[in-house]
C-alpha cells in the first residue's frame, strides 16, 4: 500500500478532527497527516517539510485558499487541492488558476475527497462533479478577466501574481523593492521573473517588458 505525506489545513476543529479520522481509516493508501489551521502554518510547514498532497480548507481564519494556493505552488512545488463549500465560479476559476490540481466540495461524498488525493498524488487532477458541471455549464475560461491585466490566447498560463511583478518591473522597481511592495522575497521575485522568461523564451528582462507591452499584457501609460 502506498504512502502520501498530506498536510490538511482547517481552521475548525470538529471538522478537521473528523476529515483526519477518515482519511487515516481508508483502504486505499496509508496516509500520513500533519495538521495546521491557518495559512502561516501551513507556509512554515511546507518550508521545512516535503508533502505528497496538501489539501486547503475553506474555514481557515485568514481566507486565503487562492493566495495560499499560488505560493505553494510556485514556491515549494506542492500538488494542492481546494476542500470547499464555494462553489461559485469566481472561487474555483481563482484557485485553479492559482494552481491547485484538485477541488472538492465539503458536500461531496468522501469518496470523493479520497479519489482526489490519489489522482493529484498521481498528477492528475480532479474535481467534484458538481464543480465540473458549473465549469462546463459556464463555458469557463481558468483566467482572470481584469481590463488591467488582461491575459490573452498568448498568456493564458500566467497567475496573477506574474503579471503584478511583470507591472512592478515595467515601472523600473527592483527585486527587492517589488518583494517589500508584495510582502514576498526577493528570491521569490527572481523566480517568478525566471519563469516567466522561461515561459516567452526570452533572454532578459528588457526584452520580457517590450513583449508584455507589445502583446497587451502591459498598457502603455499604467
Amino acid at each position: 500500500m502506498k504512502r502520501i505525506k498530506l498536510l490538511y489545513a482547517e481552521d475548525l476543529e470538529i471538522i478537521r478532527t473528523a476529515i483526519v479520522k477518515i482519511l487515516s481509516e481508508q483502504d486505499f493508501f496509508e496516509a500520513e497527516i500533519t495538521e495546521a489551521t491557518n495559512c502561516e502554518e501551513v507556509i512554515d510547514l511546507a518550508q521545512n517539510q516535503e508533502f505528497d498532497v496538501v489539501i486547503i480548507g475553506d474555514d481557515l481564519k485568514d481566507g486565503c485558499e487562492a493566495k495560499i494556493t499560488e505560493r505553494l505552488v510556485d514556491e515549494f512545488e506542492q500538488k494542492v487541492i481546494i476542500f470547499t463549500r464555494k462553489y461559485d465560479t469566481g472561487s474555483i476559476t481563482h484557485c485553479l488558476n492559482a494552481g491547485a490540481l484538485g477541488y472538492i466540495l465539503k458536500a461531496s461524498y468522501i469518496e470523493e475527497l479520497i479519489r482526489s488525493v490519489l489522482a493529484v498524488y498521481n498528477g492528475q487532477k480532479f474535481f467534484s462533479n458538481e464543480v465540473s458541471q458549473i465549469l462546463l455549464n459556464s463555458s469557463v475560461d481558468i483566467s482572470f478577466n481584469d481590463s488591467k491585466k488582461r491575459i490573452n490566447r498568448y498568456t493564458s498560463d500566467l497567475k496573477e501574481r506574474e503579471i503584478e511583478i511583470l507591472d512592478l518591473v515595467a515601472e523600473g522597481l527592483t527585486d527587492k523593492e517589488i518583494a517589500e511592495k508584495l510582502f514576498i522575497s526577493p528570491r521569490t521575485v527572481g523566480n517568478y521573473r525566471q519563469k516567466m522568461l522561461e515561459k516567452f523564451n526570452l533572454k532578459n528582462s528588457s526584452a520580457l517588458i517590450s513583449y508584455a507591452y507589445k502583446i497587451g499584457i502591459l498598457e502603455t501609460g499604467n
